[in-house]
């Protein structure tokens, strides 16, 4: 007797809180606050992608007629990559996040509340009078209770986690992010504009000497003479452009940018990854943990109401 009074306050107590919204509303707060941020660390992946692909783009020229292609692209491809899935990864996340919202939705809406009524009340009076146990109306009260409180007790126990474990993280990792995206992009327009201020000293026009002025003036007759002064003119084009493309290769030595782009990229692999496994948890692995759980207890306790 005392055990089927327990069993018929704690359906009242069940039923109130079915219709009551004390969980919903913080419950759609911090889903609201998990899509957030999944959109904001997908921006930051978007943007350092952004950054990627313009320092892949970088070209040294060389002097005249001569371009040097330093193989940026090929030192950040696994990076690059990386930041592809990350992105997508943080897509996925907000779409998770979207789907808890409309959840807790279904959850609030009235025709729910009044099913889990109808289903509580119909379980406690097959119960009370000693009935025998259905099977089927045991199934679909668990359903129903995962339907209305599942998404709002799985929300906030997965958010007390990421509170507890996974906020400082995730807060070191996106600002890491956002500083290296800035850093790579700083350190790209750097190296552009030293390489077009070296290009355009490169390129200035060389005055003429007064042996040329007099070399023109007094022009050789003769072939042979004209092929002499054909091959001294080649030769000092030669010397000057040779000159030039060592200027500019001295002045624009790529290896200490090439070695700041892969010490940026080595520091962003370690925080992308801590941010892939902070919302995989928090997205897929907690969740699906705690609503088996749930759904584990909720099965063994209408089990258990009907045993002797």
């Amino acid at each position: 007797m005392a055990k089927r009074i327990c069993i018929v306050a704690l359906l009242i107590l069940v039923a109130l809180g079915g219709w009551s919204s004390r969980l919903d509303a913080p419950a759609m707060s911090q889903v609201d606050a998990g899509m957030e941020r999944a959109l904001g660390s997908f921006a930051v992946a978007r943007g350092l992608n952004a950054a990627i692909s313009l320092a892949q783009g970088t070209q040294i020229s060389a002097g005249i007629g001569a371009n040097i292609t330093f193989s940026v692209g090929q030192v950040l491809h696994p990076v690059n990559e990386v930041v592809e899935s990350f992105s997508h990864l943080m897509l996925l996340a907000s779409v998770a996040f979207g789907i808890q919202k409309v959840l807790l939705l279904i959850g609030q809406d009235m025709l729910v509340k009044c099913l889990l009524s109808v289903m509580l009340i119909a379980w406690g009076a097959l119960r009370v009078i000693g009935g025998k146990r259905n099977r089927w109306m045991d199934a679909a009260l668990v359903l129903m209770l995962m339907v209305r409180f599942a998404i709002p007790v799985v929300t906030m126990a997965t958010d007390a986690v990421y509170e507890r474990f996974l906020h400082a993280g995730y807060t070191r990792s996106t600002e890491a992010l956002a500083s290296t995206t800035d850093a790579m992009n700083k350190s790209t327009e750097d190296f552009r504009g030293a390489q077009q201020d070296d290009a355009a000293g490169a390129a200035a026009p060389v005055p003429a000497t007064p042996a040329a002025a007099s070399t023109t003036a007094q022009a050789p007759t003769g072939l042979a003479e004209r092929m002499s002064k054909a091959m001294r003119e080649l030769g000092a084009m030669v010397e000057e452009t040779g000159d030039s493309i060592g200027a500019a290769v001295a002045g624009l030595d790529p290896r200490a940018y090439l070695k700041e782009l892969k010490d940026s990229a080595s520091a962003a692999m370690d925080h992308i990854i801590e941010l892939m496994v902070v919302f995989l948890l928090q997205t897929l692995l907690v969740p699906v943990f705690l609503l088996w759980a749930m759904y584990a207890v909720l099965r063994g306790v209408v089990a258990n109401a009907f045993a002797a």
